[in-house]
């Protein structure tokens, strides 16, 4: 995914409901993608911004 900052940037009080729920959703259906360590799923993201990208985005996503 290039430039993942622009779909999981930093949820602030003045974002848009619809905005939140994409953000939310996304994450939430990440957290399903491996049920096991036998099934495997491989993620790059790219930023610029990476201090812009959410906590709970940053917890799903291991940095190598």
């Amino acid at each position: 995914m290039d430039e993942i900052d622009s779909l999981l940037s930093e949820r602030k009080d003045n974002e848009q409901e619809s905005s939140r729920r994409l953000k939310t959703e996304f994450l939430v259906q990440f957290d399903g993608v491996a049920s096991n360590n036998s099934e495997r799923v491989t993620l790059i993201g790219a930023t610029n911004l990476p201090n812009n990208l959410d906590l709970a985005a940053l917890r799903r996503f291991v940095r190598n």
